[in-house]
């Protein structure tokens, strides 16, 4: 055939015969190998995502801390007379004011949002020094909170703001 000896011809052939064995299922194996390949990928993709959502979240009460921080400093400046010498500790709903004055029923509803906001561990604190001959009057307020959910631990993040009168 062709001019070509009919041994090699035979010869030629039967090498082709052994290629196209020796090469069935390659192209299957590739494709299962860059599916896993893929596999590994996707669930590199999805713990990404996880962090993701968990550091949004944890930047959510962070920023809900600070907001809450600035409506009480709006209350105590407002009503400067009263928070002169307020105080109140950091402690669960049960410790919350009582009273029927503006700053108290103010200071009860924000920490009432701060639970809500940040969860039923979260508490807020009011320490105010009075105006004297020296120095201007000043609040210092204080929110924690419990971040569990990110760091996966039971460390709580405190933030404190210095509020003058």
């Amino acid at each position: 055939m062709n001019n070509i000896p009919e041994t090699e011809y035979a010869i030629m052939k039967h090498s082709a015969r052994t290629t196209r064995i020796s090469q069935q299922g390659t192209s299957l194996l590739e494709v299962l190998i860059s599916l896993l390949i893929l596999a590994i990928g996707m669930l590199g993709m999805a713990g990404l995502q996880t962090t993701a959502l968990k550091s949004s979240q944890s930047a959510a009460e962070r920023s809900a801390a600070i907001l809450q921080t600035y409506s009480i400093a709006s209350v105590l400046q407002a009503d400067r007379s009263a928070a002169q010498s307020y105080r109140i500790a950091a402690g669960p709903a049960s410790s919350d004011p009582s009273g029927n004055t503006f700053l108290e029923k103010s200071v009860k509803k924000w920490r009432n949002n701060i639970r809500q906001e940040l969860g039923d561990s979260a508490t807020g604190a009011i320490s105010c020094t009075a105006a004297n001959a020296t120095s201007f009057g000043s609040c210092r307020v204080t929110i924690t909170w419990n971040d569990s959910r990110v760091e996966n631990s039971s460390e709580n993040f405190s933030l404190t703001t210095e509020i003058p009168l």
